[in-house]
């Protein structure tokens, strides 16, 4: 909980915005964008980039669509550990931390071991993930919105 407690209370880290449908649709191009850039690069560390950028947009639209902004990756996926659990489960999460870690990898770490298996997995749930989250954008509620507005809010006011 101190890693959310900092994110909430950090300059860029969460904060409430104008939920907006708009943004949320940029945010699920730029995922799409991100995904086609994954099957034309043949670079691993290109398609490791572009696999966890296209992961990040597709969360990042479904925080927009409900009114959340964050400019700190590790905090924005810790918000959707936290408040987000109706709509990624635990191995979402964790697929998206690993598609993190493995394109800081890939892009400061030069030569360092890649794990064939799991950039394999990443690759092959980026589509499914991504239309999971296109799904949330055009289903979640304002009511949905409104009540993971409110947590965050309390959750605020109580740290």
């Amino acid at each position: 909980m101190d890693k959310i407690n900092w994110c909430i209370s950090t300059d860029n880290g969460i904060q409430l915005s104008e939920p907006s449908m708009d943004l949320a649709q940029a945010y699920l191009l730029k995922s799409e964008i991100a995904i086609h850039t994954v099957s034309e690069v043949s670079d691993k560390a290109w398609k490791m980039t572009a696999a966890y950028y296209s992961l990040y947009f597709s969360v990042y639209a479904v925080m927009a669509r409900i009114g959340i902004r964050c400019e700190i990756h590790d905090c924005t996926i810790e918000f959707v550990k936290h408040f987000l659990k109706d709509y990624y489960s635990p191995e979402d999460v964790a697929l998206i931390v690993a598609a993190k870690n493995m394109r800081i990898d890939a892009q400061y770490h030069v030569g360092r071991y890649i794990d064939e298996e799991l950039y394999g997995r990443i690759i092959e749930r980026i589509d499914s993930f991504c239309e999971e989250s296109e799904e949330t954008v055009k289903n979640i509620t304002k009511a949905d919105a409104s009540r993971i507005r409110s947590a965050l809010r309390l959750f605020a006011c109580l740290k």
